[in-house]
């Protein structure tokens, strides 16, 4: 039996229903005029709706023997989380006032979220697969990427109140292209 050595880049996500999709899609159209008028339009790319998630552990490049690997940790973690809320309450810049580089909705703690991220970042520790611990989970969700720096120095913190139950958890692989990442479902795991 010949065992591949290709790699890929994986990521643990919360994926959007589609109907939050939807909402988000129209907020982006009714921000865009407020962006023209900021004269940012030709710095930012903005993701593409279908490409929306919350990014809950990032792992980075891995095998596919390690990929089977984790499929086994989320799938058990699943299985011992109820459904749970969150709830989206403004959009702001991110990572951080200092260095914009992202336009991002945002969103409330949730305890469960946390929960989850230390269980996963435990169990995969113990398999050897190392996440990044650099940036714990923050409830946010990346509308759009500068180019450059034309966020710095911008003030975005519009309040929107949105609220979606995550009913599941999802292994995720990230391809780099020039015109932006592009990402496919590898497995979802229901929450029980």
């Amino acid at each position: 039996m010949i065992i591949s050595t290709m790699k890929h880049r994986i990521f643990i996500a919360i994926l959007l229903p589609e109907e939050l999709k939807i909402k988000i899609a129209k907020f982006q159209e009714n921000l865009w005029p407020s962006i023209l008028q900021s004269n940012l339009q030709g710095g930012l790319r903005w993701v593409k709706t279908e490409n929306l998630h919350f990014t809950l552990a990032f792992i980075g490049w891995v095998d596919e023997e390690q990929i089977v690997r984790i499929k086994e940790v989320v799938r058990d973690i699943s299985q011992r989380f109820p459904l749970f809320p969150l709830k989206l309450t403004k959009v702001t810049l991110g990572p951080n006032e200092k260095y914009p580089r992202m336009l991002w909705v945002v969103g409330e703690k949730e305890k469960e979220l946390e929960k989850i991220w230390q269980e996963i970042r435990n169990k995969l520790k113990e398999i050897q697969i190392p996440i990044d611990e650099h940036h714990p989970p923050k409830i946010h969700l990346t509308l759009a990427r500068a180019r450059g720096r034309e966020l710095f120095g911008k003030k975005i913190d519009q309040k929107i109140d949105l609220n979606f139950l995550v009913k599941e958890i999802a292994i995720m692989e990230s391809h780099l292209n020039p015109g932006g990442a592009e990402y496919k479902t590898l497995s979802k795991f229901p929450l029980r």
